[in-house]
């Protein structure tokens, strides 16, 4: 849309796989009888060539087998992926969100917001870990560095996942578990009020979409997706086996490690994520309205995730 000049609005929903482009829109007089879309005014800029990044990514990413050559280029694009979050005040870039299964030959790149919970409940299952830990299954838990990584992306023996969430409903969860701390988790106030410089009394999702552009990149609930696990949601995006909408992930996990795992740990992996659709630890992002002006605000400052899950 930003490339073509008439393209003034657009109108997206990740669950319905539907995005529309518009030269005129009243944001404020939409219909809201089909739920999941996101419409928002959007800047035209020049010079964004979405083909040729898509070629050279695609010619780059291309053959079971990488030379030297093609590896030094792959860390280079994605050392500047990973510049993009210049002030994320994090020396691995999220590189921890990374979660490894050696035995199921599996790895997922976990995102904030997205199911990174019950990923790391999995990882946690599959990897035999007697009790719950945070970033018990990181990269670095099994020495495995980023080059090494880099490597695992192109194992056609491994699948590699990553889950992902319309950013704009993201956001609103992330909104309501850590300022409104709907989940009555008190710590989520580090997340939010120490975040954006907020009292108590002056939180409101104005006040924070505001502050997005100044503190947003200082933390990983509301950084943008494709940021994360060193930049290779952006610029290793085809690398990745499996994408895999967040609605989708509870109908989708059994059949990844189908096969793959003992039937007694499926069978862990399946009450895990029965007793998980039970759990009072979910904040609905359905459950808040975004004016269209904040709407307007946060596909700007999520353009990059809008612009990589919609033209893929």
């Amino acid at each position: 849309c930003r490339s073509c000049a008439p393209c003034r609005y657009i109108s997206v929903s990740l669950k319905w796989g539907d995005c529309g482009w518009f030269a005129k829109c009243d944001l404020d007089g939409l219909l809201h009888d089909v739920t999941s879309f996101s419409s928002a005014a959007v800047e035209p800029t020049a010079g964004l060539d979405v083909a040729s990044r898509r070629q050279e990514r695609s010619t780059l990413l291309s053959g079971s087998q990488s030379t030297v050559a093609e590896m030094t280029k792959l860390q280079q694009s994605l050392a500047s992926a990973a510049s993009m979050n210049s002030t994320y005040n994090n020396g691995d870039r999220l590189f921890d969100r990374v979660k490894v299964m050696p035995a199921a030959r599996t790895l997922f790149c976990s995102i904030d917001k997205c199911g990174i919970t019950t990923i790391e409940r999995v990882a946690q299952l599959v990897n035999g870990f007697e009790t719950f830990k945070w970033l018990q299954s990181a990269p670095q838990q099994f020495n495995i560095s980023f080059e090494a990584y880099l490597k695992l992306l192109r194992n056609p023996l491994w699948q590699r996942v990553v889950v992902y969430r319309d950013p704009i409903e993201r956001f609103v969860s992330a909104y309501q578990s850590k300022c409104l701390l709907t989940d009555g988790i008190r710590s989520g106030r580090r997340h939010c009020h120490d975040v954006f410089k907020l009292n108590a009394w002056e939180i409101s999702m104005e006040a924070v979409v505001a502050r997005l552009p100044r503190y947003g990149s200082s933390n990983a609930h509301w950084i943008p997706q494709s940021h994360f696990c060193v930049g290779t949601v952006h610029s290793a995006w085809d690398s990745y086996t499996h994408h895999i909408l967040l609605s989708n992930l509870s109908s989708q996990l059994p059949d990844l490690f189908r096969d793959r795992v003992p039937d007694p740990v499926l069978a862990s992996i399946n009450s895990h994520l029965l007793h998980d659709s039970n759990s009072s630890h979910h904040t609905h992002a359905s459950d808040l309205r975004v004016s269209s002006s904040l709407r307007e605000q946060l596909v700007d400052f999520y353009w990059e995730d809008y612009r990589l899950f919609l033209t893929k």
